[in-house]
């Protein structure tokens, strides 16, 4: 498990930021004073989202439906057993967001404590 955390972090999006601001110390510096120059700006985001329920067999009841619309063209309809009769073993969740605002806020000064 050493090697593969070794790995990974020699591989990482961290590790090369960090190794080429180490590169370039001179442009991470001025990079560092443009945002001390600039007013803050706080962005708040707000998310409305409920849980929607599915079944483990949907994404086969879905691929049924589209089997059956395809082939009813020709009228040989290939054989595949329903899911409707099979009893899931547990629901599966997904996230739907429903509504979602964003608004930015900036400030007139700020004292930098750093």
């Amino acid at each position: 498990t050493i090697a593969l955390y070794l790995l990974e972090s020699y591989n990482c999006n961290t590790r090369r930021f960090l190794a080429n601001a180490l590169l370039y110390p001179t442009e991470v510096e001025e990079y560092i004073n443009r945002l001390r120059s600039q007013d803050p700006v706080v962005t708040w985001v707000v998310r409305s989202f409920h849980y929607r329920k599915r079944k483990i067999f949907e994404l086969k009841d879905t691929m049924h439906s589209v089997i059956r619309r395809a082939t009813r063209k020709t009228g040989d309809l290939p054989y595949i057993p329903t899911a409707k009769k099979c009893q899931p073993s547990f629901p599966f969740t997904k996230k739907v967001i429903t509504n979602e605002a964003k608004a930015n806020y900036t400030f007139q000064s700020c004292d930098d404590q750093t």
